[in-house]
C-alpha cells in the first residue's frame, strides 16, 4: 500500500484531484464507482461533484459500499451524503444507485438480493475510509457473513454500533480495480496498521492487494 500524508488545508480537493485525474486515465465514457458513506468523506465528495462537471465525455455510475438499516431519520443513512452532493452540484454526468431505496422500505434481504443483480463487474474505482476500530464499509471485526460470504453484498441482521447493516463483502471488494482507504487522523491511521497485521482482518486482506490500494492520511503536522 502506498500512503499519502496531506495537510488539513489539501485535504478534500488534493484526494478529489488525485481521484478524477485517475478515472480520467482510464479513458472510458461509462465509469463504475463505489463511494462509502460517513462525515470523514462528506467533504470529499462536495468537491469531487463539483469538479468533475469539468471534465468531458463521462458518465459516472456510483454504488454504495454499505447501508444501515432501520433507521429513523434520513440523516442516518449513507446515501443521504451522496445524494446532497449531487443535488447540490446539479450533475447530469453522474446516476446513483441507493441500496435502500427510501426510508419507509423494511424488505433489506430484497434490497441485498436487488443490489446483488444490479452491481457490476467492471468497478474502476471505491473509496473506503478506516473507521478508529478498523473496520471499513460495514465489515465489522469478527464479521464472517461479510467477510467470507460469496456473495457481492450481505445483510447482516445484528446490530452493528446501533444498526442492522445491508454492506460490500471482501469477494467484492477484491475485484476493484483501485482502492483509496482514508485516514482522516493518525488513530485511524495506527487502526489501519495495526489490523492490517491481523489475520483474516478485512484490512488485512485489502492490504493484501498491493499497489492498487493507496491509502491518503490527514496530518496537522508532518
Amino acid at each position: 500500500m502506498k500512503f499519502n500524508l496531506l495537510k488539513k488545508k489539501e485535504w478534500e480537493k488534493s484526494i478529489s484531484k488525485e481521484i478524477i485525474n485517475y478515472l480520467i486515465k482510464l479513458n472510458k465514457k461509462k465509469i463504475n464507482l463505489i463511494f462509502t458513506g460517513g462525515k470523514s468523506v462528506e467533504r470529499i465528495y462536495g468537491e469531487f461533484f463539483k469538479n468533475i462537471k469539468k471534465t468531458k465525455n463521462f458518465f459516472f455510475r456510483i454504488y454504495l459500499s454499505d447501508e444501515r438499516c432501520r433507521v429513523k431519520s434520513l440523516k442516518d443513512m449513507n446515501s443521504t451524503i451522496i445524494k446532497k452532493n449531487i443535488g447540490t452540484s446539479k450533475n447530469t454526468k453522474v446516476k446513483f444507485f441507493p441500496i435502500v431505496p427510501s426510508l419507509k422500505e423494511n424488505d433489506f434481504e430484497m434490497c441485498t438480493k436487488r443490489y446483488n443483480k444490479i452491481i457490476p463487474k467492471d468497478i474502476s474505482f471505491a473509496i473506503f475510509s478506516v473507521a478508529r476500530d478498523g473496520h471499513i464499509a460495514s465489515i465489522f471485526e469478527n464479521d464472517e457473513i461479510a467477510n467470507f460470504s460469496k456473495n457481492k453484498y450481505v445483510f447482516v441482521d445484528k446490530k452493528f454500533k446501533k444498526f442492522p447493516r445491508i454492506s460490500i463483502t471482501w469477494n467484492q471488494i477484491k475485484l476493484i480495480k483501485k482502492i483509496l482507504l482514508i485516514c482522516k487522523n493518525k488513530e485511524r491511521e495506527k487502526a489501519l496498521k495495526k489490523f492490517s497485521m491481523k489475520k483474516n482482518h478485512i484490512l488485512k486482506k485489502i492490504s493484501s492487494l498491493g499497489p492498487k490500494v493507496e491509502v491518503s492520511v490527514l496530518r496537522n503536522n508532518f
